[in-house]
């Protein structure tokens, strides 16, 4: 009779539990997909610098496409004489986003297309307010920095797709992530997964945060592979002491002296917020499931182990 009642005390705590997450407060969650861009859904976007839907295109260039308004067929012929140097281009969604405590995956297709040469990248990115892109952050700073914010810049977070090797870069074909400078603090060659930025090929990238872990994590593969994304970066990233608790969410490129598009051409972004209280249930270090969601049932699973334990002791 008393392992019945254990077994059935076990089974009421679990119910509660899992409902405790299920009910957690999502108030300040945020949610918005584009399948395309067009002229109506723009009005959900700010549009800065050289950032725009080119004529009748559902797409965003971020940096002046030279073709855009040529016919498809005449696309892969010599350069015309527009090029544009030193084009920098940021596009952000209009409203701030609470990004923690939250958990936060963004997907998004990009396409970069060499024009002359190659260079410089383009950037995801978190910022701290919906104001206008440094006027000296084209070329390597993608954007981002300027050479008096570089290196000591707060408040912001990138993760760049880079396409050019500066003297700082271990290589012209890499994801890294960037927090004060355009020095990332971590960078991964994405020739070791297979994957070219700048082939000219559609490219999707997952990004997820998990605000349990404090982990950001990174997955590609190119748009038309049914195989499945592949795993970047898997870096820790403490957001609470590195983006204020609002900001904007979206993207940035730039060129230099060498000369490319910068594509975005789809975008889905959700996140769900974290209880308090929930951040606190679990010990600092606890490992969650980092391949397709939130961790919650491991966190669950952690709770009702610990009960378990706790009642079985209690009942030798």
């Amino acid at each position: 009779m008393l392992k019945r009642r254990v077994c059935a005390l076990i089974s009421l705590l679990s119910f509660l539990i899992c409902g405790s997450y299920a009910q957690q407060p999502n108030d300040n969650s945020t949610h918005f997909s584009f399948a395309y861009f067009s002229q109506n859904n723009s009005q959900q976007l700010i549009y800065m610098g050289n950032a725009s839907i080119p004529g009748e295109h559902d797409y965003i260039d971020l940096t002046p496409d030279p073709y855009a308004t040529l016919n498809a067929s005449t696309s892969n012929e010599t350069a015309p004489n527009v090029v544009l140097p030193n084009s920098i281009g940021r596009v952000l969604y209009k409203q701030p986003v609470t990004m923690w405590p939250a958990n936060f995956t963004t997907v998004f297709t990009i396409f970069v297309k060499s024009i002359v040469f190659n260079g410089d990248g383009l950037a995801f990115i978190i910022v701290p307010n919906n104001q206008s892109f440094l006027a000296g952050s084209y070329g390597s700073l993608l954007g981002l920095f300027d050479d008096s914010t570089n290196g000591n810049t707060s408040g912001q977070l990138a993760v760049e797709f880079d396409t050019y090797k500066n003297r700082f870069d271990p290589d012209g074909n890499h994801v890294g992530i960037d927090i004060q400078g355009i020095i990332s603090n971590v960078t991964e060659n994405m020739g070791n997964h297979d994957i070219d930025i700048k082939a000219g090929r559609a490219i999707q990238v997952r990004v997820h945060y998990d605000g349990w872990a404090k982990s950001l994590q990174i997955y590609a593969r190119y748009a038309d592979n049914t195989s499945g994304y592949v795993s970047i970066v898997n870096h820790t990233v403490e957001l609470e002491n590195t983006v204020p608790r609002s900001a904007y969410v979206g993207f940035s490129a730039s060129t230099g002296n060498s000369y490319e598009v910068h594509r975005i051409l789809d975008w889905n972004f959700s996140s769900v917020m974290l209880s308090e209280s929930s951040l606190k249930l679990l010990p600092v270090g606890t490992e969650t499931k980092t391949a397709g969601g939130s961790g919650g049932g491991v966190k669950i699973g952690f709770l009702v182990g610990s009960l378990v334990a706790g009642l079985l002791v209690s009942w030798d």
